[in-house]
């Protein structure tokens, strides 16, 4: 019996606070008006002035800045959890350079622990794949969180942009 007059007598409290609450909120809002700095209220409406659609001469710049956005984006595909049979062992990094992306791309892998860059990839050309490849620096066995850092490179060999991914290497032996 207690334990539902106890129920009850909570209820009804949340109620209360819920109810207080949002007249507070109510009030704090103005009742939908806003004051503005002098004083004055501002109506807070929506006319038929607002609409969902840019007008069309608008419209050329939002294609342009879009064009603009995909110039500059570098996705990145790599297995996350690559595993390594031994430090020397080529180790499954399934690396794409997306068909999408502009650039060829070199990835780097530095251990997030002390730093230490661990591999660094031959060139990967536009909708080429890196299966498998082994560590530049063999690492004993254990498990190493890390930064697999990519870069899109032109053709010029300049560093046009890059990215990071967290991956954490397993070597086994």
């Amino acid at each position: 019996m207690l334990k539902h007059y106890l129920s009850w007598k909570l209820g009804i409290f949340a109620i209360l606070a819920i109810v207080t609450a949002a007249l507070i909120l109510l009030h704090s809002c103005g009742g939908g008006q806003r004051t503005a700095d002098n004083g004055s209220r501002i109506a807070l409406t929506t006319g038929a002035a607002v609409s969902d659609n840019a007008p069309e001469e608008r419209q050329d710049v939002v294609d342009e800045l879009n064009a603009l956005v995909k110039q500059g984006m570098l996705t990145m595909a790599i297995n996350t959890e690559p595993v390594f049979a031994s430090g020397t062992a080529k180790g499954n990094l399934l690396i794409e350079n997306d068909p999408a992306n502009r650039c060829a791309q070199v990835v780097q892998i530095f251990r997030e622990d002390t730093g230490e860059l661990v591999y660094t990839s031959d060139l990967i050309p536009v909708g080429k794949y890196l299966n498998a490849d082994a560590l530049d620096t063999p690492l004993p066995a254990g498990d190493y969180p890390c930064a697999a850092c990519f870069y899109a490179v032109g053709e010029d060999g300049a560093v046009l942009g890059s990215g990071a991914v967290k991956v954490t290497l397993h070597v086994k032996s």
